[in-house]
């Protein structure tokens, strides 16, 4: 395989194989960061590792007219100020990988939530790419929001515009107040596309709730989130917007799909309301799809004194329909607080409930409520979906090569699985090329070369899925 070499300080620093040609390379030696371009010109070297990242970002959308791409090596780069991205033609800001699927290291964007408000912030671009890396704050007990994607406006400028086009894969955000944030955006039909991520929020007593959230839209639309991991979604409109040139910000079209949103953690004492999705001031005729999604953990035991996969605040109307959807340890599935409606557009189709809802409860209503419309569809076509996804831990011996795992996919749905995926997240799980076989109970691992021994050394993200377009038989 091909390696960068790069000479700092008189230290050589080999980037491991690139999976992207980069027009720029970010790297560390010791405690400064470096930015070079391809041709081997360095474009900012600091100990200030934001005014390094910035400085690269701003050669690319400036110069470069057709987007580019930066790529950040492995390592931690501390960062005391917010990273802007404005672009029109486009800008993929990679790393090496996250710490949830990266085999060749990390990297880390680590914000000191005591001096910025924001991560990065996405004001007024097009077609941006955000993948591949962890980014973190300082702290988890804060207000500050981990990507911002937010419209733009110049200096006399009558016609602000709108981010588009955004991509967040193979990313970890983890303890922001707010994870991923819109902000008066999205005049086209694709805004925002959230793929192989995991959000875990911070805590905060400010924000509504009384904590952290994982996904805050105002203004969004067409927002898809699938294959990830999250812990909430706030969903707000607005009729009163910052400046006189932007559009009151609507929410349009949000899509979930085959997704984990569970709570791992308890709240906070002051935390008012433990929900997985808050609704709050949305028009009826907004449609919010959740597709084969699996909801954990949303009930009093957890903090908070209202339980509920879904919460829908005072003049909101959302229609909603959750299908293919798993419910487990939670006391209700909607919570309504003082509806001034007799009307909610809501379809529970095939939701697995019984055992695991709380006296098969679907709604638990506050007060004022004058009528409640909605449809109950139960779950009798398990084969239509289902999905396994978690971390496995493994012990080698050194001399065992085929290693198996039980999935839940034949007990549940009575049928084996079509899609099997096994990535490794240790160096010992990754030491040999294998095979993964599906079984109908259970997968097999088949390595050439038999992984080292040790406890608990071979790490996996195992997915274990069931096609949903397929017919039963």
């Amino acid at each position: 395989m091909l390696y960068k070499d790069f000479k700092a300080d008189g230290f050589r620093v080999r980037m491991p194989p690139m999976k992207y040609a980069a027009d720029v390379v970010i790297y560390k030696i010791r405690d400064k960061a470096v930015a070079e371009t391809a041709r081997g010109e360095v474009i900012a070297e600091s100990e200030d590792h934001a005014e390094v990242i910035q400085a690269a970002i701003d050669v690319i959308t400036t110069e470069y007219g057709n987007g580019g791409k930066i790529v950040i090596a492995p390592g931690e780069y501390n960062l005391s100020r917010s990273i802007e991205i404005r672009t029109k033609s486009g800008l993929a800001l990679m790393g090496a990988g996250s710490s949830l699927f990266g085999r060749l290291g990390a990297t880390r964007l680590i914000f000191d939530v005591s001096k910025v408000s924001y991560g990065l912030r996405v004001i007024g671009s097009w077609k941006v790419l955000v993948s591949d890396m962890d980014i973190r704050a300082t702290d988890s007990y804060n207000e500050a929001v981990g990507i911002s994607i937010e419209y733009g406006e110049s200096p006399g400028d009558p016609s602000p515009t709108t981010s588009n086009f955004i991509t967040i894969k193979r990313t970890q955000l983890f303890g922001f107040g707010i994870g991923i944030k819109t902000l008066w955006c999205g005049s086209a039909k694709y805004l925002l596309h959230i793929e192989d991520a995991y959000v875990k929020d911070g805590h905060s007593s400010n924000l509504p709730g009384g904590h952290g959230w994982s996904v805050w839209l105002e203004g969004a639309a067409g927002v898809l989130i699938e294959s990830s991991h999250i812990e909430d979604i706030y969903v707000k409109e607005d009729d009163s917007p910052p400046a006189p040139t932007v559009t009151a910000g609507s929410v349009l079209d949000v899509t979930v799909r085959d997704c984990r949103i569970e709570r791992e953690a308890p709240l906070p004492s002051y935390a008012t309301v433990n929900e997985a999705i808050r609704f709050e001031t949305i028009h009826g005729d907004r449609k919010f799809v959740f597709d084969g999604v699996h909801f954990e953990g949303y009930n009093t035991d957890w903090g908070g004194n209202v339980a509920g996969i879904i919460y829908i605040e005072k003049g909101a109307y959302p229609k909603v329909r959750l299908r293919w959807t798993t419910v487990y340890g939670t006391d209700n599935l909607v919570v309504l607080k003082r509806p001034e409606t007799s009307f909610l557009g809501i379809v529970f189709e095939e939701i697995s409930d019984g055992q695991n809802v709380v006296n098969n409860t679907y709604f638990e209503v506050w007060s004022g409520e004058t009528g409640i419309d909605y449809k109950i569809i139960p779950m009798t076509d398990w084969y239509k979906y289902f999905l396994d996804k978690r971390i496995v831990k493994l012990s080698g011996d050194g001399t065992t090569t085929e290693f198996n795992i039980e999935h839940t996919l034949w007990t549940r749905s009575g049928l084996p699985p079509k899609y099997a995926v096994v990535i490794p997240q240790s160096k010992d799980a990754s030491s040999s090329p294998f095979a993964v076989i599906p079984g109908t109970t259970r997968i097999t691992i088949s390595y050439q070369t038999a992984p080292p021994s040790g406890t608990d050394n071979l790490v996996y993200l195992v997915i274990v899925k069931r096609d949903t377009t397929l017919e039963k038989g």
